[in-house]
């Protein structure tokens, strides 16, 4: 009897632990938030630019025509001066190390004219434009400019002393023609030396910091500033060129309100 008694009570205790168990993992489900594991979609669509910067819902006769790039797709866009967003100065680098290159090099060899033109004037690409570049940069175009299969040409020249060593460097603007403008880097030359240069898909610009050593390095993070820029700051530290922060740039977008 007392044995029968024995399992029986185990029987209930058994049971009893049971219920406990369920109940409480019943209840922590119930008060659990639910995880969400996000798609690939909805990922880039909450880390999206558009959704950062999202269009205004505003008829584009609210602003000056002169400034609105029609047509760019989906929204159009103001370049103007006075209607664009300046984010505050971030220390996360955008701009990819493939895009911009610190390790001082040799600059390129002086072509001469039959490297640079063809016979045929007719398949001569852009050969009037390297003319004029040669014309007006010399030497220095003569090393930059494209073979003549290749729209190269030297649009700028400037110097500025950007280590602040007393010695001022030279910054050489390249563009790269094709049906229109297909490419633009920046190269900064130091006792005849590259000691910086970007990338064509950059369409980069340099600007001397005002204030300080170093640089502004302004490029194109969508398809020819369509949307906007990037503005990298560049400091000079160790004797090579660091990049510290940049600020992100986009036009107004605008889009017309659907009836």
């Amino acid at each position: 009897m007392d044995k029968l008694k024995n399992i029986v009570l185990l029987f209930e205790t058994v049971l009893l632990v049971f219920l406990l168990i369920n109940k409480s993992s019943s209840s922590t489900n119930k008060n659990s938030a639910p995880v969400n594991i996000p798609t690939e979609k909805t990922a880039q669509k909450s880390t999206g630019d558009e959704l950062e910067f999202p269009p205004l819902n505003l008829p584009v006769e609210y602003f000056d025509k002169s400034a609105l790039n029609i047509g760019a797709g989906a929204y159009s866009t103001l370049h103007d001066n006075d209607q664009f967003y300046r984010s505050y100065p971030s220390e996360k680098i955008s701009l990819s190390n493939s895009n911009y290159s610190v390790t001082p090099k040799d600059l390129p060899l002086i072509k001469t004219d039959k490297q640079i033109h063809t016979e045929n004037p007719e398949a001569d690409f852009m050969g009037e434009a390297k003319q004029q570049s040669i014309k007006k940069y010399g030497d220095l175009a003569r090393r930059y400019v494209g073979d003549p299969a290749e729209g190269w040409l030297v649009d700028d020249v400037v110097y500025s002393d950007l280590d602040q060593d007393g010695v001022k460097e030279q910054i050489v603007s390249l563009s790269k023609m094709g049906a229109n403008v297909i490419g633009g880097k920046t190269i900064v030359i130091k006792n005849n030396k590259e000691i910086f240069s970007t990338s064509e898909t950059t369409f980069s610009t340099l600007k001397p910091a005002e204030y300080g050593n170093g640089f502004y390095l302004v490029w194109d993070d969508n398809f020819k500033q369509r949307d906007g820029y990037v503005i990298t700051r560049f400091i000079v530290e160790n004797n090579t060129f660091k990049p510290v922060y940049e600020q992100k740039v986009r036009y107004i977008r605008v889009v017309e309100p659907k009836n």
